[in-house]
């Protein structure tokens, strides 16, 4: 199926419905690594450790343990397998690696923040355990991950984006003439909308709510959507990057291989390695605010003498990343 659709004046474009899905999701990861600039220095990761402290005046109170190091070990490897298009250079690679992309940026900031659960004391090995507790520390996160969403996203007048860094309005994220600060709140948009088809498959299957003769109902009831839309968290950017692995390994991938341009898979892949690096970045300072920088940059160096093999740029981030929390833990 073919949608056109006006890209601002500049001229209507045939796009199937998979391209579109893509440059959406290219779009809005693009608006959010320029917000992130935007908001911190470039590069940002000083000003992004350096907020993640000024959150809390907490100490290091625990040790790093030989599990919770492990985890980490997981996280950088995992990580590792997202940048070999950065290190080869070769934009090709980025279409090639599109589908799989999501999927170990996700696991990798997954992995950091089990991590920071065995050592803040807390079970997250669970996916919604994770995505739970990070929604609950937003408010202390600099932006553009303190960014959550609540209310009905198909309703505007319910919907509440903290902080307020745009009024939420009808975006298509497929054009590109919107603010960064946009493609944030459509990202959240776009992704408490896949948590509301969640929900509403939940409800379904549900047997308290199927029909007197025990088949699953077709379609809702007047008002469920909405009021299920209403009785979600606050959507986050941690939600988005969740979404954007699930939907890539159990739904439709097809968008992965719709016929966009090279420059439009690299947007979508380097706003992805920004956003994960960020990730990692605020679960590395919360681990080493806790249990010291010494011990943090230990387990990194014990991991980055592995992966020195491959080349220096499999340890330029953590190493970048590393250099930026010994200057403000």
């Amino acid at each position: 199926m073919a949608i056109r659709i006006d890209f601002s004046g500049v001229g209507a474009s045939e796009l199937t419905e998979e391209m579109a899905r893509f440059l959406s999701r290219a779009n809005c990861l693009d608006g959010i690594c320029a917000l992130t600039i935007a908001e911190h220095d470039d590069p940002p990761q000083r000003s992004i450790a350096e907020s993640v402290c000024a959150s809390s005046r907490a100490r290091a109170t625990s040790s790093l343990s030989s599990d919770a190091a492990g985890l980490l070990r997981i996280a950088w490897q995992t990580e590792l397998a997202s940048r070999f298009a950065v290190a080869l250079d070769e934009p090709s690679l980025k279409r090639i690696s599109a589908p799989t992309l999501p999927v170990n940026a996700y696991y990798a900031v997954f992995n950091c923040r089990r991590a920071f659960g065995r050592v803040a004391g807390t079970n997250l090995d669970r996916h919604n355990a994770v995505a739970d507790d990070f929604a609950g520390r937003t408010r202390r996160l600099p932006l553009p991950w303190s960014l959550t969403l609540a209310g009905d996203p198909e309703d505007l007048e319910t919907c509440d984006l903290k902080p307020p860094i745009v009024k939420p309005y009808s975006i298509t994220p497929i054009e590109r003439s919107h603010e960064p600060s946009a493609y944030a709140w459509a990202a959240l948009r776009m992704a408490r909308r896949w948590k509301v088809e969640l929900a509403r498959e939940s409800w379904f299957n549900d047997r308290k709510h199927r029909k007197p003769d025990g088949s699953k109902r077709q379609r809702l009831p007047k008002g469920i959507k909405k009021k299920l839309a209403l009785g979600l968290r606050p959507t986050t950017l941690y939600d988005f990057l969740w979404e954007l692995r699930r939907r890539a390994n159990y739904e439709s991938s097809d968008e992965y291989g719709s016929d966009v341009g090279i420059a439009d898979f690299a947007r979508f892949h380097d706003g992805l390695v920004a956003l994960l690096d960020a990730a990692m970045l605020i679960g590395e300072t919360e681990i080493a605010r806790r249990v010291g920088y010494e011990a943090l940059a230990a387990a990194g160096s014990d991991w980055m003498g592995s992966a020195r093999r491959a080349g220096a740029w499999a340890t330029e981030p953590l190493s970048t990343r590393l250099e930026a929390i010994r200057a403000v833990v």
